[in-house]
Order: structure tokens, then C-alpha cells, then sequence
């Protein structure tokens, strides 16, 4: 129950001074605009089976 109780007051963010930041403001831009363009198309995971399958 005091473990619970620990965890739960924990804050949720990590709050520290902008100075003291290590990242890059590139690195905290989402990178889903945009993205979809960029990547490949998913493979049909099940692809595979159909092979083995023969298709009709």
C-alpha cells in the first residue's frame, strides 16, 4: 500500500529549466506530419500464408 502510494505521488512530467535541456528542438517535434509520406508501405503481414496457400 506505501509503495502504491509512493508511485502514485511521482509527478508524471519531469520538470526541469529549459538551460538545462540536452535535446534538441528537433528531437521534440512530432515527426507524424509528414511521415507517411517517408516511409515505405507496410507488407501484408499475411502474405505468406497465401503463398504456402496457393492462391484461387
Amino acid at each position: 500500500m506505501v509503495e502504491d502510494e509512493l508511485i502514485l505521488s511521482l509527478p508524471q512530467v519531469v520538470y526541469h529549466e529549459e538551460a538545462e535541456c540536452h535535446v534538441s528542438a528537433e528531437q521534440l517535434v512530432s515527426k507524424t506530419e509528414g511521415a507517411a509520406s517517408e516511409t515505405t508501405p507496410a507488407t501484408n503481414p499475411f502474405a505468406v500464408l497465401n503463398v504456402l496457400k496457393g492462391k484461387k
